[in-house]
């Protein structure tokens, strides 16, 4: 069945009490996000530089043309209808067309690579993820602080799109009167942070009790991870380099991944990913 497709999307959640070090074990898996999205930015900035300069050259041409054609059209008002109409009419119809060919060949502005994002307003991500069909991460470092400003005022849909992101196969169209509309292909996000246990337990209550929080929101944290920890002991160990680099290794296959070099394949609509094996079907 090519209609079912499962993005390669994942939430997870990193549970333990205070001092437990939770931020820093979450970090220290995030350095080729972190390498990868430095280049993305310093990328944005040469990007945006380029295309100021475009953006004057293109100015001053399409100025340029806008004179060319009042020209011409001041000629042939002024002109008798008796002196080459034809030639006034062919010289208007020209700087016309030289004009609006230049309109349409306006530069545009890169899409900035986004591999994660972390305090970033919804209208915000919206229009990051409309330049990252293939979806971002959402960093955050409390998870629990973005799952309840969705139940401040004016915020109520913001756990809707979130909900319609993990998903991350369908589109979805914002359109508002104080701002331009944005159009974005795949709504894909993930999402990955730390709790501590009693602040996200009430949202797991709710997930049971058929309250409101039962909407699907917390059964989306796949990996939602709570070691027991009877006394916290401080290790000073030297991470294992060469799993490292087969990680790091791994990842930058995946991000620089070319599906043209892959014969089985499967490529329906903008969609591009494996289908399951006779084997894989029967375990899934």
């Amino acid at each position: 069945d090519n209609t079912w497709v499962v993005p390669a999307n994942v939430w997870g959640l990193l549970v333990g009490p205070p001092g437990v070090k939770k931020t820093p074990a979450l970090m220290s898996t995030l350095g080729y996000l972190q390498k990868s999205q430095k280049a993305a930015n310093e990328q944005h900035k040469q990007d945006m530089q380029q295309f100021a300069a475009d953006e004057n050259v293109h100015k001053i041409k399409l100025k340029n043309a806008e004179k060319v054609l009042e020209k011409a059209i001041h000629s042939s008002i002024t002109t008798s209808s008796a002196t080459k109409p034809t030639n006034n009419a062919s010289s208007v119809a020209a700087a016309q067309q030289a004009h609006d060919a230049l309109y349409h060949k306006a530069p545009k502005k890169a899409p900035w690579k986004k591999y994660y994002t972390q305090d970033t307003t919804i209208e915000m991500l919206q229009v990051i993820l409309q330049d990252n069909p293939n979806g971002t991460l959402v960093l955050r470092d409390e998870v629990v602080s973005l799952i309840s400003s969705f139940e401040k005022k004016g915020h109520e849909s913001d756990r809707g799109f979130y909900l319609e992101g993990w998903n991350g196969t369908n589109s979805y169209t914002i359109e508002r009167l104080s701002r331009e509309s944005v159009v974005i292909d795949q709504v894909c996000l993930s999402l990955i942070g730390t709790t501590q246990p009693g602040a996200f337990s009430k949202y797991i209550r709710g997930s049971l009790n058929n309250g409101h929080e039962a909407d699907g929101l917390v059964p989306r944290f796949q990996l939602m991870v709570c070691p027991k920890i009877d006394r916290y002991v401080q290790h000073d160990v030297k991470p294992n380099e060469t799993f490292q680099k087969q990680v790091n290794d791994l990842l930058e296959k995946i991000d620089h991944f070319q599906p043209n070099r892959f014969s089985d394949l499967r490529q329906k609509d903008n969609y591009i990913g494996y289908g399951f094996s006779s084997e894989a079907q029967s375990h899934f």
